[in-house]
């Protein structure tokens, strides 16, 4: 076969696929047919994770309407790329555009296989969901738009004539120059956020529509639409249960699995820490409200249990302390215990999670979805998120003595108490670490200036910059680990989130760090 013959298919394929999916805005009723890899598949997936998770963060924090725009579109270029219809495509656009629609319909899909098993997780992503289509739907281009519209079937129907000279009174009292607008007329509690808005007139249980707001009735359609299709594969999904590729994917991706984990940087570009080194850095802010926590109860008893210990030791080994200094550090923590029983109990499972014992697994620190979502705490365990699991008067106490003022406290715990466990982490380094790490990068890039070196005035304004795109301004980006608090923390740059990080899904594919570890001694 030659050359010309292959393109010529490869354009049909694609020039098929675009008439599949000619316009950006997808309904979701067809399921997609094409083959994927497994790698695929949770890339997939976790890219539109991500996207999702931006339009989460974007609505927690309270964003206008402009910058969550900003935030949703900046994610879906990166992550979930949809380009517009060309006026003259070129094979090669079609083929591109074909591959960017069939990923989002795919990524959709699979997000709704992870998502449909409780009720909870369905009414997540058909919130967010539903956001990144009405986003979509302002976005598209008004030729495609309307083409798309009349190619639905959608329930929503223009009045009459005669249904508008009925209720012209109404009509006019609340849109004065109504003549040249047109009106829909659905049930009332399809609309219920324009009823609230009092931006439609209703009358005998109907309401009617500007054109105005008609986005508004095909969001919700959607909404309606996906909610009710999401039912159906949580019923068939049981039959998959038997598939162990994927249902452990799935099962990671539910419990939102874009997250991050850090392997230990130990001896690389000089990060290396001391045994010497770790209690000094706590009061300093550096630690998150996990392992400050964890350290205070260490350094109070002279020990911590199993979780705790597997919690707090691999966040330590995650910061750069080398087995060595590690076995230095626990032994002085355990200053109860003899040199002997040290040994024989404890210094093995220390070896262990730096992969010296046993399987020799390098273990990865916990995140913060690993920590939240398994092995809760019981009585007199000090592991955990305190975010998620200590009780409202204790996690004041802890936030308070954090530095955190009384207004950001309560702050904090409205986000706590409504489930946003890493958001309400992100504002605590906001309001306690975020001033310090500006403060710090405008006087280093002053200092450089008062030495009068030719990079001088340069680097003033990069650490300017710096601080308010990123720091000074309070704003950082989600924490998803405690190591990432730790580097933007220590290491003065929210760069240091992309130190010794590696995307992986939750360990709980193998059940997290099994072994002797897994036993309290």
């Amino acid at each position: 076969m030659n050359n010309n013959t292959k393109r010529s298919r490869t354009d049909a394929a694609s020039r098929k696929v675009t008439t599949e999916f000619p316009f950006r805005l997808n309904w979701y009723s067809d399921l997609p047919t094409a083959e994927v890899s497994l790698a695929d598949f949770e890339t997939y997936a976790l890219n539109r994770l991500k996207v999702l998770k931006a339009i989460e963060n974007a609505s927690v924090r309270n964003r206008n309407a402009e910058d969550t725009k900003q935030i949703v579109r900046a994610a879906c270029e990166k992550y979930l790329r949809l380009e517009p219809n060309h006026p003259a495509p070129t094979p090669e656009d079609n083929r591109r555009i074909a591959a960017q629609r069939r990923m989002d319909q795919q990524s959709h899909f699979i997000l709704r296989l992870a998502f449909c098993r409780t009720e909870d997780n369905r009414a997540w992503f058909v919130k967010h969901e539903t956001a990144l289509f009405k986003f979509r739907y302002d976005d598209e281009m008004l030729s495609d738009r309307e083409i798309w519209i009349s190619q639905q079937s959608l329930s929503a129907a223009a009045i009459t004539s005669q249904e508008r000279a009925a209720i012209s009174a109404d009509l006019t009292c609340l849109f004065p120059s109504n003549f040249d607008m047109k009106f829909y007329k659905v049930p009332f509690e399809h609309v219920l956020s324009l009823v609230a808005r009092r931006a439609v007139v209703v009358k005998n249980g109907f309401a009617y529509v500007p054109g105005t707001e008609y986005s508004t009735l095909v969001t919700n359609a959607f909404k309606s639409s996906l909610t009710t299709q999401l039912e159906s594969f949580a019923r068939a999904l049981p039959r998959m249960d038997e598939d162990d590729r994927l249902v452990p994917i799935l099962n990671s991706i539910a419990r939102q699995c874009a997250m991050r984990d850090y392997t230990g940087t130990e001896g690389q570009n000089g990060d290396t820490l001391t045994a010497n080194d770790i209690d000094g850095l706590v009061p300093q802010g550096h630690f998150p409200l996990c392992m400050s926590n964890l350290h205070a109860h260490l350094k109070a008893d002279g020990h911590l249990k199993h979780s705790g210990r597997l919690q707090f030791g691999l966040f330590l080994k995650g910061t750069g302390l080398p087995l060595e200094e590690a076995l230095v550090y626990w032994r002085r923590a355990f200053n109860k215990l003899t040199d002997d029983k040290f040994s024989k109990e404890y210094a093995y499972n220390i070896r262990f999670n730096y992969g010296k014992e046993g399987s020799r697994k390098d273990y990865a620190p916990y995140s913060c979805s690993k920590i939240i979502m398994s092995n809760h705490p019981a009585a007199g365990d000090h592991h955990g998120c305190p975010f998620r699991h200590a009780t409202p008067e204790s996690l004041k106490g802890m936030v308070l003595k954090a530095g955190a003022s009384e207004a950001a406290a309560l702050d904090i715990a409205r986000l706590s108490k409504e489930g946003h466990y890493q958001i309400a982490c992100t504002k605590l380094f906001e309001v306690t670490r975020a001033p310090a790490i500006a403060r710090a990068r405008i006087a280093v890039a002053a200092a450089a200036s008062a030495s009068g070196s030719d990079a001088a005035a340069a680097a003033v304004a990069a650490a300017v910059a710096g601080g308010n795109e990123s720091v000074n301004i309070g704003i950082v980006d989600i924490i998803e680990h405690p190591n990432q608090w730790f580097d933007m923390s220590y290491r003065g740059t929210d760069a240091g989130k992309r130190r010794g990080a590696k995307k992986q899904l939750d360990q709980d594919n193998d059940g997290g760090a099994a072994g002797p570890m897994d036993i309290d001694r």
